[in-house]
């Protein structure tokens, strides 16, 4: 199952951010070497493995900064495209704020996952 869930301005589609949590039986090494991208850098303390990547700009849009990690069952993806314009530096810039909101969110989906084994 994949949920997606995709947050825009009111001034326009770019810039969004977009969420994404998909079910996986993958495990650290295969999520690593198949899903990070090449570039991809190593995040600790978050999930059984994580990574941020800068990836180039897209059409209409800056780079994209993006947050993928793995828990048990799931990965997690959080994307941010930048707004046209937005150099590199500053994208880059994101990548720490943007792991601070991954860390939050895989606590709460921890804190659910054991809340839904109580049921």
């Amino acid at each position: 199952m994949v949920v997606s869930c995709v947050l825009l301005t009111t001034a326009g589609s770019l810039p969004d951010i977009t969420f994404t949590k998909a079910s996986t039986a993958a495990d650290a090494d295969t999520y690593w070497s198949e899903i990070a991208p090449d570039s991809a850098d190593k995040i600790e303390d978050l999930g059984k493995t994580a990574y941020s990547a800068l990836r180039k700009k897209v059409k209409g849009g800056g780079p994209v900064v993006e947050i993928g990690w793995l828990t048990d069952g799931h990965m997690y993806s959080l994307r941010f495209t930048t707004a046209k314009g937005t150099s590199k530096d500053d994208a880059s810039a994101t990548v720490k704020p943007l792991v601070k909101v991954a860390r939050a969110i895989a606590e709460r989906a921890a804190a659910e996952d054991e809340s839904d084994k109580d049921d």
